[in-house]
C-alpha cells in the first residue's frame, strides 16, 4: 500500500500547503514500509503450484495486513494528535479512501480533501467523497463531488 504524495492536481482547500501535504503522506509511506511484501512473498507465490509455498505465503499474507492496519491506525492517531484544527481517518465505505479533513466546528461547513489509494494505475483525487456529501451538507442546496484525473 502506498500513497500517492504528489499535490499537482490536489485541490487542498487550504486545509495544508502543498508542502506539508507532502510531508505528511511521505511519512505515512514511510511508516507502511515494513508491511510491504518483498522478494520472498514473490517467491512464495510463485512457487504456488507446490501448496506449501501458498500456504507460507498466506500466512505471511494475513501478518502483513494486520501489521499494515496497526501502523495505519498508528500513523492517523500521530497525525491527529500533531494537528488538533485536522482529523485523519480512513473511510471505508462505499469505497477505501484515506481523508484528511478540518475537525467539525459548530455551525460551519466541514471541507474534506480525499488522498486515495490506487493499486496500479491513475491516481484519483476527489475534494468530497460522494458518499459524505449528504452528511456534510447543512443547507438544502446540493453540493457535487468534483474528481480531478
Amino acid at each position: 500500500m502506498k500513497f500517492e504524495a504528489d499535490p499537482y492536481r490536489l485541490d487542498l482547500k487550504g486545509i495544508l500547503t502543498k508542502e506539508q501535504y507532502t510531508d505528511v503522506i511521505t511519512t505515512l509511506n514511510d511508516r507502511l514500509r515494513p508491511s510491504r511484501s518483498g522478494i520472498v512473498d514473490k517467491a512464495l507465490l510463485i512457487t504456488g503450484p507446490l501448496i506449501v509455498p501458498l500456504a507460507l505465503w498466506g500466512v505471511r499474507h494475513s501478518n502483513q495486513n494486520r501489521r499494515r492496519k496497526r501502523l495505519l491506525r498508528k500513523a492517523i492517531d500521530e497525525f491527529n494528535t500533531s494537528h488538533p484544527t485536522l482529523l485523519m481517518r480512513w473511510n471505508r465505505r462505499p469505497q477505501s479512501c484515506l481523508t484528511i479533513e478540518r475537525r467539525e466546528v459548530e455551525g460551519t461547513d466541514q471541507v474534506m480533501v480525499e488522498a486515495q489509494l490506487v493499486e496500479s494505475g491513475p491516481v484519483y483525487m476527489d475534494s468530497q467523497p460522494s458518499a459524505r456529501i449528504g452528511a456534510m451538507a447543512t443547507s438544502n442546496t446540493q453540493a457535487t463531488p468534483t474528481t480531478l484525473v
